[in-house]
């Protein structure tokens, strides 16, 4: 506001306007800065929890899925102590312009000089926070830039039907353990001096396993690795703002939504409809990120056991768990209730039964005390993991079921992070891979460690031809089963980069999967 804005030959015609518009400067401005810090706030935070390359459509579906069950209390704390300091930011910023514009400034020319520096100030930080936040996730170009439209899916989808599916021997079992956030990289000595979780990295001495992983955009955290494993799909969002991201929008996955992915196939559906029993234990509420419509969506008689269900059986007086405010049920209680659920249910058909844990997500709020703590942080949460999941898989090779059962063990995700403890780690993209280990697979390799370049979504033919069943071309989705030596994934066919580039433009084939068509 120039200073003859202050000093005309009017006042009582001209104080009042120009009063308001100065308030309104003052607003805007203050306003611009709060944003401008709390957005530096905000991606410092996420860049200590989840990584700093956090990729677009995660934010998004983060921001819009259900969250029920999913997030923790120290979580919430450890955001607000980032946001503190930000807010104090914005009270000074508020202070300083009442401070250098105020009535207490008595050359108008000053105070106005003031504003203009001031306003100036707080419309640079604005610009620069975009900007660091446009260079750091790519949310903006995302919806802004134009997109080509790719033929990716046209040209490598395959949509498996169930009866194009055969099993020529036994049907078996198959128990999937979805391991959260654990990768190899927790047993590479050169960065940890150690194997932080010895008993997987004998298990996968020991058995069948793959080497090779490139984690990709649409599979970099639960939900997405989730419908990469059984799909054969990236879980991406639907470029621009068509119908279907309208869908998604409107009603993530909620009680109106038309389901999660109907339009696509998933490995699930082809076990039930072969007469396995299907069933699927969580520590969270079935709510979060939309797994309950998942599993509902894509079968017919899957039987779902979350927090919910857990939480009425410590109130009825059958189990007992501590809770933790905004969490789940502690893995211990997991596995003890998958264990107690296969000891006590006779079947006289084959199942699939699916376990995702949740105590190595993020941080060690939730160590459990089964072993001495050594580190004091999550290192102490991945060793006790370990010890976990190998004590379930001998508890499975003792049961009467175990030689007619595989059992899958697998990362859902890398961990989205840069940082174990007090240990740096690489980049995502440097070779970090999850961890997978088959056990008492019916197809036997000559090499138990072959390398191959894959991504999350082979794994869904993997999985499904680990049981013995069998189908034209082992392709399903955009996967092929590792299984099948003879034939080329995707990122050995077309390359990383094909994919990249591809899976960023508009595809109104994957955008079916998402209206049910």
């Amino acid at each position: 506001m120039a200073a003859e804005d202050l000093t005309g030959p009017a006042p009582d015609a001209q104080t009042a306007p120009a009063g308001r518009r100065g308030r309104a400067k003052a607003v805007l401005a203050s306003l611009l800065f709060a944003y401008s810090v709390v957005m530096l706030a905000t991606l410092s935070w996420v860049a200590a929890q989840f990584g700093r390359d956090l990729a677009p459509d995660a934010i998004l579906f983060t921001v819009l899925l259900p969250k029920t069950g999913g997030y923790s209390l120290d979580l919430v704390v450890g955001y607000l102590a980032y946001l503190g300091p930000a807010l104090a930011a914005a009270a000074g910023f508020v202070w300083l312009w009442r401070r250098l514009t105020g009535p207490r400034i008595a050359d108008p020319a000053r105070a106005a000089k003031n504003r203009r520096f001031l306003a100036a100030a707080s419309l640079a930080c604005f610009i620069g926070a975009n900007v660091y936040f446009e260079a750091r996730h790519h949310l903006f170009s995302f919806f802004l830039t134009p997109r080509p439209v790719s033929t990716m899916y046209e040209d490598h989808y395959r949509p498996v039907a169930p009866e194009e599916v055969a099993f020529p021997g036994r049907k078996r079992n198959l128990i999937i353990v979805m391991l959260e956030s654990v990768e190899e990289t927790f047993n590479d000595e050169r960065y940890f001096g150690e194997k932080l979780m010895p008993e997987l990295a004998r298990l996968r001495e020991e058995n069948t396993s793959f080497y090779g992983f490139r984690q990709t955009m649409g599979a970099t955290w639960t939900i997405g690795g989730l419908t990469a494993d059984l799909f054969g799909i990236p879980l991406t969002f639907p470029s621009g703002f068509g119908p279907a991201a309208v869908d998604l929008f409107v009603n993530a996955y909620g009680e109106k939504a038309t389901g999660f992915l109907p339009g696509a196939r998933a490995i699930v559906t082809v076990l039930e409809r072969h007469g396995y029993d299907v069933e699927f234990f969580l520590g969270s509420d079935d709510q979060f990120a939309g797994q309950g419509r998942l599993f509902t969506t894509h079968t017919q008689n899957a039987k779902v056991y979350d927090y919910k269900y857990f939480k009425q059986l410590k109130e009825a007086g059958e189990i007992w768990f501590e809770e933790k405010p905004f969490w789940g049920l502690p893995d211990p209680e997991l596995y003890a209730a998958v264990k107690r659920h296969l000891s006590n249910t006779k079947r006289d058909k084959p199942f699939f039964l699916l376990m995702q844990t949740l105590d190595t997500h993020l941080n060690d709020e939730h160590f459990n005390g089964l072993l001495p703590e050594r580190w004091h942080d999550e290192r102490d949460n991945l060793a006790e993991a370990s010890l976990l999941a190998a004590d379930f898989v001998h508890w499975v090779k003792e049961q009467d079921f175990a030689a007619d059962t595989t059992v899958v063990l697998i990362g859902d995700h890398l961990r989205n992070v840069d940082r174990v403890g007090d240990v740096d780690i690489p980049p995502q993209h440097e070779g970090r891979e999850i961890y997978n280990v088959f056990i008492n697979p019916v197809p036997q390799l000559a090499d138990r460690a072959p390398h191959r370049l894959y991504a999350s979504f082979d794994m869904a033919p993997t999985i499904l031809e680990s049981v013995g069943a069998v189908w034209p071309g082992s392709a399903f989705g955009l996967g092929v089963s590792l299984f099948s030596p003879g034939l080329q994934t995707l990122f050995e066919s077309e390359g990383v980069a094909y994919y990249e580039s591809e899976i960023r433009k508009k595809s109104p084939f994957y955008e079916s999967f998402f209206l049910g068509r």
